[in-house]
């Protein structure tokens, strides 16, 4: 009886530590890419605006053109 308990109580801590290294690792990983998304430059978010307005203000266009022609 005693040896189940000191070996479930290994398993235990085992599993325990397991667990705690990989939230470890995963909190880590997300504090990372935190940090990198955050480092992106102003400009660059701009120009990536800036582009999405431009597709838009295309398709808006091709359906007006699409429109007027019905």
């Amino acid at each position: 009886m005693r040896e189940n308990k000191k070996f479930l109580s290994l398993m235990r801590s085992i599993l325990i530590t397991q667990v705690f290294l990989y939230l470890v690792y995963a909190h880590a990983r997300d504090v990372a890419g935190v940090f990198s998304m955050a480092g992106l430059a102003i400009d660059d978010v701009k120009h990536r605006s800036e582009e999405k307005g431009k597709k838009a203000a295309r398709a808006i266009n091709s359906l007006d053109a699409l429109f007027e022609e019905a």
